[in-house]
């Protein structure tokens, strides 16, 4: 189950959406986990959007993701459901940051420093934009 928040300036038809995307991608992914998930929509995000946890890091659970507004039907649909297979990431520990010596975060995904790899190049970013497409699919196919 989750439970979802939305903070900034939406209106009613963006947060069904939002909602009844995550919902619907909470059940085909993580079934059996209760979430916390934080929507922020915010005017002049530069990206699309992101997401972080926001509890502990060794057992993730709440999430806080910030859309852009006014993005497009499909376009906020894809975004939910790429920043949700971060989340699951996440959940599973797939995805994971550590301190090094100096303080500075390594992150890694299966076990590979993906640190210093370029965006497009980052396994967990691979992932998700192939799983967002399939999701996409899915969705649109679920509610038509």
């Amino acid at each position: 189950m989750i439970y979802i928040e939305f903070l900034g300036k939406t209106n009613k038809r963006e947060r069904h959406l939002i909602g009844h995307v995550l919902n619907w991608v909470s059940i085909r992914l993580l079934p059996r986990y209760n979430l916390y998930i934080t929507c922020h929509i915010i005017h002049n995000l530069l990206a699309d959007g992101d997401v972080t946890y926001t509890d502990n890091d060794l057992k993730p659970r709440e999430f806080y993701i910030r859309i852009k507004k006014n993005l497009s039907e499909i376009d906020l649909i894809t975004l939910i459901l790429h920043e949700f297979v971060h989340i699951k990431q996440f959940v599973k520990k797939e995805l994971y940051s550590v301190h090094d010596s100096n303080y500075e975060y390594n992150t890694f995904f299966n076990g590979i420093n993906i640190t210093n790899m370029p965006y497009l190049d980052q396994l967990h970013e691979k992932e998700a934009y192939r799983l967002q497409e399939e999701l996409y699919r899915e969705y649109v196919l679920s509610t038509s």
